[in-house]
């Protein structure tokens, strides 16, 4: 008799040790990739302190009313002030368009959203932009993280957070690589023996195209360029020159480094100042003198050429 009393026990005990527990289950289903795994993680996380059970107190219903009056809350003054939202939702078809559609049925006016992938597969984070008062936005931030798909939503607004915008406008590009138009101006050395007229009808030229050192570029004018070309005097040398003028239009620029690219076009946007490009080159010009037509090939050059910032941008 005492042999059966004492395996009951036991095998009740076995059976309460097999049994998976609640706990067990719901941590099975939120660590799959399931549309409810977020419901199932904000079960087991959610740690909310009962609410406290008063005994209804006996009031006449002028009493009650009177009660209630007095500690209604009055309407919040408090002005509307931007709030900034990040969201952690499952990578789902549809999740985007529930928390938008909740945030336009209270009546709020999404200033920014972005939405992006995580490193974490299945994972995706949402940052809403919106302006309210504390209180309403507290409630919505409540609401959106109700949806079974959100893991969880943050409030950013007092943090210190690293923001940028980026805004283009009344950009114009031509082709696939950028285009310049300008003036080349050339001044030739020339040795005091050659006292004869000169004339340049032509040009052609390869350039490198530097910012800081780093080369950015090539510009090619391969073509055959009209010029024209004045002997003037250098008066801190006292040697002849021969000033070369040609204007070329939309010259290809072929872009090498598109990093050294980036930086050129953040400096005018942004930098609030002309850039400055260094230009080497190799010029081919075609000359006309009094002995007839003469080429002088990879004459070497080198300057500096001054990029506008975009006033009117």
């Amino acid at each position: 008799m005492a042999s059966r009393c004492l395996a009951a026990p036991m095998r009740l005990a076995a059976r309460l040790q097999a049994a998976p527990t609640a706990t067990s289950l719901a941590s099975q289903r939120w660590s799959s990739s399931s549309s409810t795994s977020a419901l199932a993680y904000k079960a087991i996380r959610r740690r909310s302190s009962p609410l406290p059970v008063d005994q209804t107190p006996a009031w006449s219903a002028q009493a009650a009313v009177s009660n209630i009056l007095y500690e209604t809350p009055t309407p919040s003054m408090a002005p509307p002030k931007r709030h900034i939202l990040n969201c952690l939702v499952q990578n789902e078809p549809g999740v985007l368009s529930r928390v938008s559609g909740i945030l336009a049925a209270r009546g709020f006016n999404i200033d920014s959203l972005v939405v992006c992938s995580t490193e974490v597969e299945d994972l995706s984070r949402m940052t809403i932009v919106l302006t309210g008062q504390d209180g309403v936005v507290e409630q919505a931030r409540r609401q959106l993280e109700d949806l079974v798909p959100v893991w969880a939503v943050l409030d950013y607004t007092n943090a210190a957070l690293v923001q940028r915008e980026l805004v283009l406008a009344k950009i114009n590009i031509l082709g696939p690589d950028p285009k310049v138009s300008g003036t080349i101006l050339v001044l030739a050395a020339l040795p005091e023996e050659m006292n004869f007229g000169i004339n340049v009808t032509n040009l052609r030229a390869t350039a490198d195209v530097l910012y800081k050192g780093d080369k950015m570029g090539v510009l090619n004018l391969d073509r055959w360029n009209h010029a024209n070309s004045t002997r003037v005097k250098d008066e801190d040398e006292h040697d002849p020159l021969l000033k070369i003028q040609s204007r070329v239009e939309e010259v290809p620029l072929n872009i090498t480094d598109g990093d050294v690219f980036s930086d050129v076009m953040a400096k005018l946007f942004f930098g609030g100042e002309d850039v400055m490009l260094d230009v080497y080159a190799k010029v081919d010009v075609q000359i006309k003198t009094a002995l007839g037509k003469v080429i002088l090939r990879d004459v070497p050059a080198e300057g500096s050429v001054p990029v506008k910032r975009p006033y009117s941008f």
